[in-house]
């Protein structure tokens, strides 16, 4: 059996960063978790990757210091350069919640008027 799905949440350290990949031009997403470790004053700061629309979502509405929960997979890559060899750990999200943003700025979408909710 063969499990890999991981679940946290926590602040943002970071605004997303919108990049597009490979041929189709495919939006990836990246940016930092801040997630406290329970029972400790530990903080560990982990990267997530996010793709397609739900990367564009990110970029326009996540902001640095914004709660946001992500649930997706581990990843670990490993390469070697110049005779040594490097690794990087990472979530690949299939989905992310948005949380509670920081104070003062709920309303804020990077630079855009709020959509109008229709009653």
């Amino acid at each position: 059996m063969n499990i890999n799905n991981i679940t946290i949440a926590g602040r943002l350290t970071n605004d997303p960063e919108l990049t597009f990949i490979g041929e189709k031009n495919t939006p990836k997403a990246v940016f930092k978790l801040a997630v406290n470790r329970i029972g400790t004053d530990k903080t560990d700061f982990i990267h997530i990757e996010v793709f397609g629309t739900q990367a564009e979502n990110c970029e326009k509405y996540l902001v640095k210091g914004q709660i946001a929960g992500v649930t997706g997979s581990l990843r670990i890559d490993s390469w070697q350069k110049d005779g040594n060899w490097h690794s990087r750990t990472y979530v690949a999200a299939n989905s992310v919640q948005f949380g509670n943003k920081p104070n003062g700025k709920q309303e804020e979408a990077r630079g855009e008027e709020p959509e109008p909710i229709p009653f």
